[in-house]
């Protein structure tokens, strides 16, 4: 993808500094990332001011991470202070999809809202959110409507009050994922309303098995991107 930037930028040489007043960069046809005023020191501080990061997924599909997308993504935040991975201020972000295909996990998201804020620290990330979606089918699951809170902490991201269409039944639950670590590790449990068997073995295809009825109780499910790790009903 084709990368472009201009900027107002002024340059001084003793001590080494540099100033910019409005920056667009363009990644592409979908991309963009501005700022309104941005400063670098020899020292190494770096400050910047409104900035704004929007994307319809593009660069994302281009990787590989994502198979397919359509939708646009928006962050901002008013200021950022010394290291790029540590904002001064909290991330606001909006995120409206009709459709994210994720090529790694082989999950489907179709009608994802999200918004929320977040803050990231050294080691440490901290917020919260909202979100809900049409559909997600993840591991050989369909999730519909599904609609709860998010909250980041520390490594992890985590949806509360969540409720879904599971199966032919209801759920409402929890669960935690591991974002920031290595395969994307899912822990989930959820108390579950007129769960159809059936459903589930035509859905999440267990192996040598063959289940019909309903079932009210609970289901504690973990997995990653290597697959099913846990499951107890």
């Amino acid at each position: 993808m084709a990368l472009d930037a201009s900027a107002s930028l002024k340059v001084r040489p003793k001590p080494f500094s540099l100033e910019s007043g409005p920056l667009v960069v363009a990644l592409g046809d979908d991309t963009t990332l501005s700022a309104a005023h941005a400063a670098y020191g020899v020292d190494g501080a770096f400050t910047a001011s409104d900035i704004v990061f929007e994307t319809g997924f593009a660069p994302l599909v281009a990787k590989g991470w994502l198979s397919a997308a359509e939708g646009r993504a928006v962050f901002r935040c008013s200021t950022v202070s010394g290291p790029l991975t540590a904002p001064a201020a909290p991330i606001e972000y909006e995120v409206d999809a009709v459709r994210l295909v994720v090529k790694m996990a082989g999950a489907l998201v179709e009608g994802l809202s999200v918004s929320g804020q977040l803050n990231i620290g050294p080691g440490n990330w901290s917020g919260t959110g909202r979100f809900k979606a049409e559909l997600l089918e993840i591991a050989g699951a369909r999730l519909n409507t599904p609609a709860g809170d998010t909250r980041w902490e520390g490594r992890a991201l985590f949806f509360e009050n969540l409720a879904l269409g599971l199966f032919g039944g209801g759920a409402r639950g929890n669960a935690r994922i591991g974002l920031r670590e290595t395969g994307w590790p899912v822990e989930a449990s959820f108390t579950v309303d007129n769960l159809d068997l059936d459903v589930f073995t035509r859905e999440f295809k267990p192996p040598s098995l063959t289940l019909t009825g309903r079932v009210n109780g609970s289901v504690l499910a973990a997995f990653s991107l290597d697959g099913l790790t846990g499951l107890a009903v």
